[in-house]
Protein backbone atom coordinates (compact mmCIF):
# COMPACT_ATOMS: atom_id res chain seq x y z
CA UNK A 1 0.00 0.00 0.00
CA UNK A 2 2.90 2.58 1.00
CA UNK A 3 4.81 1.80 -2.65
CA UNK A 4 1.12 2.40 -4.71
CA UNK A 5 0.49 6.06 -2.42
CA UNK A 6 4.51 6.46 -3.38
CA UNK A 7 3.84 6.85 -6.94
CA UNK A 8 3.11 10.24 -8.19
CA UNK A 9 -0.75 10.86 -8.98
CA UNK A 10 0.94 13.13 -11.92
CA UNK A 11 1.31 9.73 -14.18
CA UNK A 12 -2.09 8.89 -13.54
CA UNK A 13 -3.48 12.77 -14.62
CA UNK A 14 -1.12 12.16 -17.70
CA UNK A 15 -2.21 9.25 -19.03
CA UNK A 16 -6.04 10.02 -18.54
CA UNK A 17 -5.26 13.28 -20.54
CA UNK A 18 -3.66 11.15 -23.22
CA UNK A 19 -7.02 9.37 -23.60
CA UNK A 20 -6.57 6.01 -21.74
CA UNK A 21 -9.17 4.54 -19.44
CA UNK A 22 -8.59 3.40 -16.07
CA UNK A 23 -8.52 -0.06 -17.03
CA UNK A 24 -5.29 1.06 -19.25
CA UNK A 25 -3.56 2.99 -16.50
CA UNK A 26 -4.04 0.58 -14.23
CA UNK A 27 -2.82 -2.55 -16.77
CA UNK A 28 -0.16 -0.48 -18.42
CA UNK A 29 1.26 2.59 -16.21
CA UNK A 30 0.44 1.27 -12.67
CA UNK A 31 1.27 -2.39 -12.30
CA UNK A 32 4.64 -2.28 -14.48
CA UNK A 33 5.86 0.11 -11.97
CA UNK A 34 4.83 -1.62 -9.06
CA UNK A 35 6.44 -4.92 -9.98
CA UNK A 36 9.40 -4.87 -7.76
CA UNK A 37 6.45 -4.49 -4.53
CA UNK A 38 4.47 -7.15 -5.84
CA UNK A 39 7.13 -9.24 -6.33
CA UNK A 40 8.26 -8.84 -2.83
CA UNK A 41 4.26 -9.80 -1.53
CA UNK A 42 4.62 -12.87 -3.78
CA UNK A 43 7.53 -14.31 -2.29
CA UNK A 44 6.93 -13.25 1.68
CA UNK A 45 3.41 -14.80 0.40
CA UNK A 46 4.96 -18.45 -0.81
CA UNK A 47 7.52 -18.13 2.13
CA UNK A 48 4.26 -17.68 4.54
CA UNK A 49 2.56 -20.39 3.15
CA UNK A 50 5.24 -22.91 2.69
CA UNK A 51 6.82 -22.49 6.23
CA UNK A 52 3.60 -22.76 7.88
CA UNK A 53 2.82 -25.62 10.62
CA UNK A 54 -0.26 -24.73 12.70
CA UNK A 55 -2.33 -24.38 9.65
CA UNK A 56 -2.28 -27.61 8.52
CA UNK A 57 -2.18 -29.09 11.82
CA UNK A 58 -4.95 -27.81 12.63
CA UNK A 59 -6.92 -29.31 9.66
CA UNK A 60 -5.57 -32.13 8.77
CA UNK A 61 -6.10 -35.36 10.17
CA UNK A 62 -4.99 -38.20 7.52
CA UNK A 63 -1.43 -38.61 7.73
CA UNK A 64 -1.05 -39.15 3.71
CA UNK A 65 -2.50 -35.03 3.56
CA UNK A 66 0.19 -33.51 6.20
CA UNK A 67 2.52 -31.06 4.64
CA UNK A 68 6.67 -31.09 4.65
CA UNK A 69 6.70 -29.49 8.31
CA UNK A 70 4.10 -31.88 9.37
CA UNK A 71 5.65 -34.48 7.86
CA UNK A 72 9.01 -33.80 9.61
CA UNK A 73 7.88 -33.35 13.39
CA UNK A 74 6.43 -37.40 12.48
CA UNK A 75 9.98 -38.23 12.72
CA UNK A 76 10.40 -36.82 16.33
CA UNK A 77 8.69 -38.84 19.17
CA UNK A 78 9.79 -39.08 22.54
CA UNK A 79 11.37 -42.54 22.71
CA UNK A 80 13.17 -42.55 19.14
CA UNK A 81 14.15 -39.89 17.21
CA UNK A 82 15.57 -40.24 13.32
CA UNK A 83 18.19 -37.10 13.54
CA UNK A 84 19.60 -38.71 10.09
CA UNK A 85 16.61 -38.37 8.13
CA UNK A 86 15.42 -35.40 9.76
CA UNK A 87 18.19 -33.44 9.12
CA UNK A 88 17.85 -34.63 5.68
CA UNK A 89 14.54 -33.63 4.95
CA UNK A 90 14.91 -29.87 6.76
CA UNK A 91 17.35 -29.79 4.34
CA UNK A 92 15.24 -30.83 1.50
CA UNK A 93 12.62 -28.65 2.74
CA UNK A 94 14.70 -25.32 2.65
CA UNK A 95 15.93 -26.44 -0.94
CA UNK A 96 13.14 -24.71 -2.94
CA UNK A 97 12.80 -21.83 -0.39
CA UNK A 98 16.67 -21.19 -1.68
CA UNK A 99 15.84 -21.49 -5.21
CA UNK A 100 13.45 -19.32 -5.06
CA UNK A 101 15.20 -16.66 -3.35
CA UNK A 102 17.98 -16.96 -6.19
CA UNK A 103 15.52 -16.34 -9.01
CA UNK A 104 13.93 -13.51 -7.35
CA UNK A 105 16.71 -11.94 -5.58
CA UNK A 106 16.61 -9.17 -8.08
CA UNK A 107 12.96 -8.47 -7.95
CA UNK A 108 13.26 -8.51 -3.50
CA UNK A 109 15.93 -6.60 -2.70
CA UNK A 110 14.59 -4.00 -5.42
CA UNK A 111 10.90 -4.16 -3.93
CA UNK A 112 12.49 -3.92 -0.49
CA UNK A 113 14.41 -0.76 -1.30
CA UNK A 114 11.65 1.01 -3.61
CA UNK A 115 9.39 3.72 -2.48
CA UNK A 116 10.62 4.14 1.34
CA UNK A 117 8.17 4.83 3.62
CA UNK A 118 6.93 8.56 3.93
CA UNK A 119 5.01 9.96 6.81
Amino acid sequence: MQFFRSIPREYDEAAFVDGAGYPQILVKLIVPMAQPAIAVVVIFTFLNTWNDFMGPLFYLNDSKLFTLALGLKSLLSSYNSYWHLLMAGATLVSLPLIIVFFFAQKSFIEGLTAGGIKG
